[in-house]
């Protein structure tokens, strides 16, 4: 983030650490290896297809990676201290899924976008009720 002379906060694009929605949909479009990371697989509507939820122990694959939230808070951070840890190919999505499904409208560049639903958890099953209590037989 960097601020201007009246001391509004303005976000900064880092091409080092960053990938802007158009490129990221544009690698995905040419068919480009890329491996989609979502930080936050248990929020929002949407997803990337093909994203793979993260968990602790991933391990750096060879190719580029691209980390991704709903929002772009914290993405950039991150990023950069999973390349201290050896993600060299590592790029967070600039503006996260919010940015990207504003930029990526299918009315403007046709299918497919790469945005699916997310599939949401399968339900559980409702928990067990204890059997309603025998009736005693009472005396008439």
């Amino acid at each position: 983030m960097v601020r201007d002379r009246l001391g509004s906060i303005e976000p900064s694009f880092d091409p080092e650490l960053e990938i802007s929605p158009f490129a990221l949909y544009r690698e995905l479009q040419e068919g480009r290896p890329l491996w989609l990371v979502d930080l936050e697989p248990r929020r929002g509507r949407f997803t990337l297809q093909g994203a793979e939820p993260w968990r602790p122990g991933l391990v750096p694959r060879p190719g580029s990676t691209v980390f991704f939230g709903q929002a772009a808070s914290g993405c950039r951070e991150r990023v950069r201290r999973l390349r201290e840890r050896g993600w060299e190919s590592a790029r967070a999505l600039y503006g996260g899924l919010a940015l990207y499904r504003l930029a990526i409208d299918a009315q403007v560049v046709g299918e497919p976008t790469f945005l699916i639903p997310r599939r949401t958890a399968p339900e559980s099953p409702p928990p067990r009720r204890s059997p309603p209590p025998r009736a005693r037989n009472r005396p008439r």
